[in-house]
């Protein structure tokens, strides 16, 4: 499965009365195959047991900002009010959301421009002209040439058939041979055609060659400055992350030591105290020594 994004986030319940006391539920959504998808937790989700919820991300309708950390997922038949816990995962979510719905929507414009491509001449459908006499190569052949007819044909014109007679000439020993030279030039004209036909056939295969690979290539370039700009999101909030992570660090160190000045700071008033207690003492001691002076 291709997972885009997911994680923790709090749902507004439906407006019923049993939710009167809890607005908002803690549940586990993943975006992954063209679909939103939700459970209580993910291993629920993951595993496929209790109710989980699916929408089909091309059919959003919109996602927007709400006040409080909140947001909105609009679709046809359900509107979904979720919260994160930052700034940073609301935003996450909508540009995660947002280039689902671009992914989704380009596979469903490539699988409708696939059925177009591949329908057939027929009752209804859209053909060019010049395409309904064409052979499978894209190539006209040419109109087949008129029979020819012997001089006894009886089937002949009038004007044919007198220059049927009409005085012929004595063919001599070499008109075999320039027959069969003629014979060798149509066949080399066949030929000559034929590899017309086939270099042309050729010609037009490698134009829609070259032109397929240039919707491809173009195609595949927009997927690459689309990823590259998702990773270039995606490395600004771990950017962000690892920032807020030493920011959070910075913060406990500078408790640890404000612990640290508070515990010398209890450490000499404790320290003053047994001073106290000593000399106390000292003054006691020497109260007792005159006491037994004035005894003596």
């Amino acid at each position: 499965p291709n997972v885009i994004f997911s994680g923790y986030l709090h749902k507004k319940k439906h407006h019923d009365k049993a939710s009167l006391g809890q607005k908002y539920q803690r549940r586990f959504f993943e975006i992954c195959n063209d679909y939103l998808v939700y459970a209580k937790d993910e291993k629920e989700l993951h595993t496929g047991f209790g109710n989980n919820e699916y929408y089909s991300v091309a059919e959003l309708v919109s996602c927007r900002e709400l006040p409080g950390l909140k947001f909105e997922f609009k679709f046809p038949e359900r509107l979904l009010i979720l919260k994160g816990d930052s700034e940073l995962e609301r935003e996450n979510w909508l540009k995660a959301i947002s280039h689902a719905k671009e992914l989704a929507l380009q596979k469903v414009g490539k699988v409708s421009g696939n059925h177009s491509d591949q329908k057939t001449p027929g009752n209804g459908s859209s053909v060019d002209a010049n395409d309904e006499e064409e052979p499978v190569s894209g190539i006209k052949r040419p109109p087949t040439p008129p029979r020819c007819k012997s001089e006894n044909d009886t089937s002949l014109p009038p004007s044919d058939k007198n220059l049927s007679n009409r005085p012929t000439k004595s063919i001599n020993p070499t008109g075999t041979a320039n027959g069969s030279n003629n014979s060798d030039g149509s066949n080399n004209g066949n030929n000559n055609i034929n590899n017309g036909r086939s270099s042309k056939a050729n010609g037009n295969n490698s134009n829609r060659q070259d032109v397929m690979s240039d919707e491809e290539r173009r195609e595949e370039e927009m997927r690459r400055r689309k990823e590259e700009e998702w990773e270039k999101e995606r490395e600004a909030a771990r950017q962000k992350e690892r920032e807020w992570a030493r920011e959070k660090e910075k913060i406990r160190e500078r408790e640890k030591e404000r612990e640290r000045d508070f515990e010398r700071e209890r450490e000499r008033a404790r320290e003053e105290e047994r001073e106290r207690e000593r000399e106390e003492e000292r003054e006691r001691e020497r109260e007792r020594e005159r006491e037994r002076e004035r005894e003596r």
